[in-house]
């Protein structure tokens, strides 16, 4: 067993195998149960996820008209520039 910590949010879970159907699962531990498990001499893997799925819009506030009229300006801008990104025929 390894107790895996996330270091982003610093939840933790032990990934468990079923011994009968080999499903894989994830039992989600409090700090109670990280403590006791580390005591007993578990293994501990710190891990974080892929900065791709951190969202850091999620702790701020949410977009307003005006940033949005501003991306629909930019992804116009894009259009006109694709073609000339192309290689020449």
């Amino acid at each position: 067993m390894i107790l895996r910590i996330n270091q982003a949010d610093h939840s933790a879970a032990l990934p468990l195998i079923c011994p009968s159907c080999a499903g894989r699962f994830s039992h989600p531990t409090c700090l109670g149960e990280n403590l006791l498990l580390a005591t007993f001499g578990i293994d501990v893997e710190y891990w974080s996820p892929p900065s791709e799925q951190v969202d850091r819009r999620a702790i701020s506030e949410p977009l307003t008209h005006a940033e949005m009229v501003a991306f629909a300006a930019k992804l116009a801008e894009v259009d006109q520039v694709v073609p000339l990104l192309q290689p020449p025929r």
